[in-house]
């Protein structure tokens, strides 16, 4: 029980012009250093889950609340509590444009702008700041203006603003909804690299090809319920797929094609043993 972080209990939210409830009856325990995605349609309740993990709900949004969830061991029911999970929890915004400062001209100062405010000592500010220029490859670009930069690009600026106030838990909203191939597989590759540092990741995405060889988990929502969740092999299957409306990852497709029309025993999805398994039958052709 101890290395549990996030725990909801029959949760439910409305917001106060929603007309029905926007999380209903949640439940879920979350482990230190675990990469959960969370997949589902738009407008299931992906982002209304991710304020509630970070105390905006119900205190900023206002509306109404029912069960418990508490969030790196404080209620986040409570407005104190709910105020002291701040510092341990980071959030990223789908639209990078919504993370940026707007008064900071260079991405150097832009990442600084938190940690000014939280009051650290140049000296500190400077060695964090440079480790995660370092970090996200942003050192070349870190006297330009935040607003001159690529979508991608951008979307490292927007991250690395929050992981330079080392948060133990980062919660991260459709963060490749925007960005080309190449920058999409430059922020999953950071997302990986924060994973084997032991953070713990929420992280929303359509990109179910990437976010599910990360995942440690999936959860699926559904008309604001939590209508599955599992390991990305329980959940990336045909029937659940057809049941709660996403596409599988072409790979999984691919494994599943080649297990229906040839005598193969077992085959997972992994890429290489798919190109293993495509290369053993070109050759037996």
């Amino acid at each position: 029980m101890e290395n549990i972080v996030i725990e909801f209990k029959n949760f439910s939210y409305q917001y106060p012009s929603a007309e029905a409830l926007n999380l209903n009856n949640i439940s879920f325990t979350i482990q230190k250093g675990e990469f959960i995605g969370i997949i589902g349609k738009n407008g299931n309740g992906k982002t209304t889950l991710l304020n509630a993990i970070r105390g905006f709900v119900p205190h900023f949004f206002k509306g109404r609340s029912s069960g418990t969830a508490r969030v790196a061991g404080r209620d986040i029911a409570t407005p104190a509590e709910a105020k002291e999970i701040a510092p341990k929890v980071g959030f990223v915004f789908q639209n990078p444009f919504n993370q940026l400062s707007g008064i900071e001209k260079t991405v150097y100062h832009e990442i600084a702008f938190g940690l000014e405010n939280a009051g650290i000592a140049p000296a500190l500010m400077r060695q964090k700041i440079d480790q995660v220029l370092e970090e996200l490859d942003l050192t070349a670009i870190k006297d330009k203006n935040p607003f001159a930069l690529s979508g991608g690009q951008l979307q490292k600026v927007a991250l690395a603003s929050v992981l330079v106030m080392d948060p133990a838990i980062l919660l991260i909203d459709e963060p490749s909804s925007q960005l080309d191939p190449q920058a999409r597989a430059e922020i999953f590759q950071i997302f990986q690299s924060l994973k084997k540092a032991g953070k713990t990741l929420i992280v929303i995405d359509h990109d179910l090809e990437k976010l599910s060889q990360l995942a440690t988990r999936l959860f699926v929502l559904e008309d604001g319920c939590l209508a599955a969740a599992g390991t990305p092999e329980e959940i990336l299957r045909a029937d659940i797929a057809e049941k709660y409306g996403f596409s599988l990852p072409q790979r999984i497709e691919l494994a599943d094609f080649l297990q229906s029309h040839f005598p193969l025993d077992s085959l997972s999805a992994e890429p290489a043993e798919i190109a293993n398994v495509l290369d053993l039958i070109l050759k037996e052709r």
